[in-house]
């Protein structure tokens, strides 16, 4: 290092060299002619000064540093790329809603979430773009929101399509490491090994796996029979990321409430809570006769319909009284409907549902409650319910001492079934009064409670411990339907801001259905690291061609791993002014249908127009962070 320093410094101090015209082939060095002055440049690897020399003349002496600066910039950018950081760009959206690939932005015109909507791209039947033309029949027209109680079908028809986001992969990450399940990985794919993949590692060597009800099991290579599968964790920081929106309460969609639609959150009678809806929060103060009496608020699960909302934009209730529904992998990133798809409902005015008979959904039972909790007297109980199939999972805060207590009951159903006490008692430090970000989660065969972003305690249910999970399978049940309950003895509450989240959801094929023997995956674990096997598996898993779907192998060696993503550095930039749609630069073409189809009968009209650009936009500064 000491001899590149060196070498560098006389490189930097030479003159410019100068060619004489009569001797084109022979570069030689001039003296220059006008006066040098010394002056210290910088310490050398041994802190002895050294001198330089710089010209007088600003002209000569700017572009030589002009020059200087990017060729060095250039080196250890090429240096930087090939032995630590590479910039890739993501394609597909294999990896959303935590990673986009090529998509469009969309605020639900109706409860205003944002999400965004995937582009189909190249490899896909119905792809959007072709050689610069936007297809009709395959452009994206409507997309699905993903907030439980609205589900709106946003025309997108004009939305601009964005590039994935640009991440950084650290390279270097497994020259002194093992890789760690649950990381996300760039490798190539060892089918074609040209074409690099970024997908969620899932499984490690020397293991063998299945996917069951949504998650990744694990046991030792070559265990007897009798040795149970495992539910491979995720961190509760990284799972905590992971979680995909089921219901927002702070976003109600207000014209389907004002046609007799059904709140979510409602308290079960008879009970104390008072319901603020502007607010949309909830106030309990009971009297002191109460002391025994429950008063509870539960979370129902209704799904309104494209049929529902038609007839809420013309002010007109339901057709059918809504009816609870199971919570399921929903993905808005998929839920883009095609104007082929959509032509039989738009050209008679309606509003178009998603087709899922190609691809169901599956129940989800790990479920996250998020709120705000406004303790107004340091006194009684609060209680938050989680259902998953037979189980019910509790978490009871005592408010006077601030002592919490993981508790469960299986067969909820039956009467006078006591429940029993998962783990030791904790702290909450919710024994003042205050307000409270609280989480409580049962992910992983795990229950965990957050306080103020703080993990306060977490419990994991174990095959052979005191505290085992549910008899598997676990299957949903009608309380699944409406699976959250808040409940209060003797508290002076206000709860807010209301919020409930769902695991990821690892299909065990993209067959759509999860019934039947899973597959076994064997990963070797072999003498020489460089063959060692990996499972990798998609976040987005309806969408994802991962380690389930590959045909001549399902594992990647570790001498394909390029390494880990780390950073989203530059997610697309959102264009402002003109309603938040910016000023276009150029659109894509859209031939007429007749072009396409001679032998149809049916003229579709050009949409409008697809920009290419628009401006002036300005950077997701919220989306540029660590990648989990």
């Amino acid at each position: 290092m000491n001899d590149f320093v060196k070498e560098l410094q006389v490189m930097i101090s030479r003159p410019l060299k100068k060619w004489n015209g009569s001797h084109r082939n022979m570069p030689i060095i001039e003296k220059p002619k006008h006066r040098e002055v010394p002056v210290l440049v910088f310490q050398g690897a041994d802190d002895e000064p050294w001198d330089g020399v710089v010209s007088e003349f600003p002209f000569e002496r700017e572009l030589r540093v002009l020059i200087e600066g990017f060729a060095v910039a250039f080196i250890v950018a090429f240096l930087f790329r090939t032995f630590e950081v590479e910039a890739f760009v993501i394609p597909t959206g294999s990896e959303a809603p935590m990673l986009y690939g090529q998509h469009r932005d969309v605020y639900c015109t109706q409860c205003g979430t944002p999400f965004a909507v995937g582009v189909r791209t190249v490899g896909a039947v119905d792809i959007e773009l072709r050689d610069g033309w936007i297809m009709h029949n395959d452009r994206s027209h409507f997309a699905i929101c993903p907030n439980g109680n609205c589900r709106f079908p946003n025309d997108i028809l004009d939305h601009e399509m964005f590039a994935g986001d640009r991440i950084l992969v650290n390279k270097f990450s497994y020259e002194f490491s093992d890789p760690e399940r649950w990381d996300r990985v760039v490798f190539k794919f060892p089918e074609q090994a040209k074409t690099n993949y970024i997908k969620r590692l899932a499984g490690l060597p020397g293991e063998e796996l299945r996917i069951e009800n949504g998650d990744v099991k694990v046991r030792p290579i070559g265990s007897s029979s009798d040795v149970p599968y495992r539910v491979a964790r995720k961190t509760p920081e990284k799972q905590r990321h992971l979680q995909m929106l089921v219901h927002d309460n702070d976003r109600p969609a207000r014209k389907l409430l004002e046609t007799s639609w059904p709140e979510s959150w409602a308290a079960e009678r008879p009970s104390d809570w008072a319901t603020d809806a502007k607010a949309r929060s909830f106030r309990i103060d009971p009297g002191a006769a109460d002391s025994e009496r429950l008063h509870c608020l539960r979370y129902t699960h209704y799904l309104p319909r494209a049929d529902d909302w038609t007839r809420a934009l013309a002010g007109k209730p339901p057709a059918v009284a809504p009816q609870p529904q199971l919570i399921k992998d929903f993905y808005a990133y998929n839920s883009r409907i095609t104007v082929l798809d959509a032509r039989d409902k738009t050209d008679r005015g309606l509003l178009p549902d998603l087709n899922l008979r190609a691809d169901p959904e599956q129940w989800v039972g790990d479920l996250t409650l998020t709120c705000q909790v406004e303790v107004l007297a340091a006194s009684g109980e609060l209680t938050f319910e989680l259902v998953e199939g037979n189980r019910l999972n509790r978490c009871t805060i005592d408010l006077a001492t601030g002592r919490g207590q993981f508790e469960y009951v299986d067969e909820p159903h039956r009467e006078g079934e006591n429940p029993r006490l998962a783990g030791e008692p904790f702290e909450t430090g919710m024994n003042q009064r205050g307000r409270y970000a609280v989480s409580f989660a049962n992910v992983d065969d795990r229950l965990c409670l957050w306080v103020e972003n703080r993990l306060v305690k977490s419990l994991d249910f174990e095959p052979g411990s005191q505290v085992e999970p549910q008899k598997a399978p676990a299957l949903p049940t009608d309380r699944d339907k409406a699976p959250v309950r808040i409940t209060s003895r003797m508290a002076k509450l206000r709860i807010g801001h209301l919020r409930i989240e769902r695991d990821v959801f690892y299909l065990s094929s993209l067959s759509g259905g999860e019934s039947g023997d899973a597959r076994v995956y064997r990963l070797k674990d072999d003498p020489d690291d460089r063959n060692d096997e990996f499972l990798m598996l998609g976040d987005n898993s309806p969408q994802s061609n991962d380690s389930r779907t590959w045909h001549t192998t399902y594992s990647v060696p570790r001498q394909l791993l390029i390494g880990k993503a780390f950073f989203r550095y530059w997610p697309n930039s959102v264009p402002f002014m003109n309603g938040g749609r910016g000023y276009p630069i150029g659109s894509y073409y859209e031939p007429p249908a007749r072009d396409r189809d001679p032998s149809s009968s049916y003229r579709a009209k050009p949409g409008p127009p697809l920009p290419k650009y628009s401006v002036p936009v300005f950077p997701q500064f919220g989306r540029i962070n660590r990648i989990r």
